[in-house]
């Protein structure tokens, strides 16, 4: 996807945190911070002084995404994992919207609508779609677009409402 770099690894000795940091440095984010808005701890959504980043974690591999100028959202899931209601694909598509959101507690995946083209609307703002390969896993990147989501998908056309007679 143009305008965002990917990269994933094995975590190292200093933990998925580290190996996290380390990547997104070698991508060229500065200042990498995690913040939890709900208690404040050090654990939350990733940010950059340089940009918008996103990190997700799996059985001991770690895969981060950067763009300088879009949100962005990665999710990693095992290939063989078992996700009740959902694909591994599909869930992992969900979590990366909800990542390159801002991680909004309460977003319900009923209210993402994949349009079929690699795309997809939650409210209002349109995310494309990309998987990342990973050896074993399922990984997926969203990246927010420019414009919004009825430009993007086409115009959403009405039925003539009947005049009385």
């Amino acid at each position: 996807m143009r305008g965002v770099t990917t990269a994933w690894s094995a975590d190292g000795p200093d933990g998925r945190r580290a190996t996290g940091r380390a990547l997104l440095a070698g991508l060229g984010a500065e200042d990498v911070t995690a913040l939890r808005p709900s208690c404040g701890g050090a654990h939350g959504r990733v940010s950059t002084a340089s940009g918008h980043a996103s990190v997700a974690h799996a059985d001991g591999v770690t895969v981060v995404a950067f763009s300088p100028d879009r949100p962005v959202g990665v999710d990693l899931e095992r290939a063989d994992a078992r996700t009740p209601g959902a694909t591994v694909r599909r869930r992992t598509r969900i979590e990366a919207v909800r990542k390159a959101d801002g991680c909004r507690p309460g977003i319900a995946a009923e209210r993402i609508r994949f349009t079929g083209d690699g795309r997809a609307v939650l409210d209002g703002v349109v995310y494309d779609l990309e998987p990342i390969p990973v050896d074993g896993f399922i990984a997926t990147l969203a990246r927010a677009r420019a414009v919004p989501a009825t430009t993007a998908v086409g115009p959403r056309i009405l039925p003539h409402p009947r005049r009385p007679r």
